[in-house]
């Protein structure tokens, strides 16, 4: 997490990309675009032009390939027999390395089209609102605006399922309240929001207390 601009009328707060999913996913469309490009097909020789089946059946028995022969000139398999065959040599040669490229450039679009940019938190003084835009899939975002009066609190949380000892074991959450109906009415429901800025436990108690501070003075 970062604050990308504090002044007297403004706070924004960028935290949650996820850099390391974002290379990842360039790497492998790099790697999967040279593959797919450096497969070269060259053209079907006229010798590779054979069929297996009527030269077995020749070894076999010569009158019965000239009688297929024959059969499937007339009735025009024989075409079709040559076309499969063909096709059949060009997928064969399409296979392994530009296989794994088109893998590699489908999962690398799959990863950049995902959520991996910053979660923003703009904190404007003049509007009294607080901003927070989320990332979605296929470069789409979500934005939600709520006043100064919904902001609620801004702690510190800590990874309470982690039994790991390390010190970096907290977040920084923005925990929005909200409210609907009349208050004291039966449909009146109150509950709260809360918005982690970093998704992963990264932070020491000191650094996290921090960035709290500095939110809080901010707010007051």
């Amino acid at each position: 997490m970062k604050i990308s601009k504090h002044s007297d009328s403004q706070l924004v707060l960028k935290a949650g990309a996820r850099t390391r999913l974002l290379a990842l996913g360039l790497i492998m469309l790099m790697l999967g675009l040279v593959a797919v490009i450096s497969v070269r097909v060259r053209p079907v020789m006229p010798e590779e032009v054979r069929l297996p089946n009527l030269l077995q059946n020749q070894q076999r028995d010569p009158s019965a390939t000239e009688q297929t022969i024959q059969t499937s000139s007339a009735t025009g398999f024989g075409g079709l027999s040559l076309g499969q065959y063909v096709g059949e040599i060009f997928f064969r040669r399409l296979q392994g390395l530009s296989l794994a490229g088109l893998v590699g450039i489908g999962l690398g679009l799959l990863i950049l089209l995902g959520p991996h940019s910053n979660r923003v938190v703009k904190f404007d003084k003049a509007k009294q609102t607080a901003t927070v835009t989320q990332p979605r899939w296929f470069l789409r975002k979500k934005q939600e605006t709520y006043p100064f009066r919904d902001v609620t609190e801004v702690r510190v949380e800590r990874n309470r399922e982690s039994s790991s000892r390390s010190k970096k074991n907290y977040r920084v959450d923005l925990v929005i309240s909200h409210s609907e109906g009349v208050p004291m009415s039966r449909d009146y429901i109150h509950y709260k929001t809360i918005f982690p800025l970093t998704d992963v436990y990264r932070y020491s108690y000191q650094t996290a207390k921090k960035y709290v501070d500095e939110i809080q003075g901010f707010l007051i």
